[in-house]
């Protein structure tokens, strides 16, 4: 199984860097973090065997052509 961030279709071939930051509010021991690496689809997929089954507070932060975003979701595995 897989999570599964997508950046907006408006970006287009422009590429995204930044991390994604999946936070564990009951234990920092279970944080991870990825660069971002969006495939040409603008999408990038990270398997949920790199993570823990518990909840979590994703935090993307990402920058296109000098601008900067910041996303953040909940999520529970």
């Amino acid at each position: 199984q897989k999570v599964c961030v997508r950046f907006p279709k408006e970006i287009g071939s422009n590429k995204v860097s930044g991390q994604i930051h999946f936070y564990c509010v009951s234990d920092a021991k279970k944080d991870r973090n990825f660069a971002i690496d969006a495939n040409t689809e603008g999408q990038q997929c990270i398997a949920t065997s790199s993570l823990f089954k518990v909840s979590y507070q994703v935090k993307i932060q990402w920058k296109v052509a000098n601008t900067s975003y910041y996303s953040e979701q909940v999520i529970h595995l």
